[in-house]
């Protein structure tokens, strides 16, 4: 994300703060990126032109990931 001038900020976020967010992603080895389509009641639209979508495209693209 540095390369693409994408600002991270990693931490423990309020339920308050996830339920305000527009998207929420999870990331890790396994799963690379994964939308959050769902916080209790709250449903997050995951769309082709989500941000989620456009940093998972970014990652496979870096890492030529088909």
């Amino acid at each position: 994300l540095k390369k693409h001038k994408i600002p991270v900020a990693e931490g423990y976020y309020t339920r308050e703060t996830l339920m305000n967010a527009d998207e929420i992603f999870i990331t890790n080895s396994l799963m690379e990126i994964m939308p959050v389509k769902q916080l209790e009641n709250l449903k997050f639209q995951v769309t082709g032109e989500s941000f989620t979508n456009y940093l998972k495209n970014l990652y496979k693209k870096e890492y030529d990931i088909v």
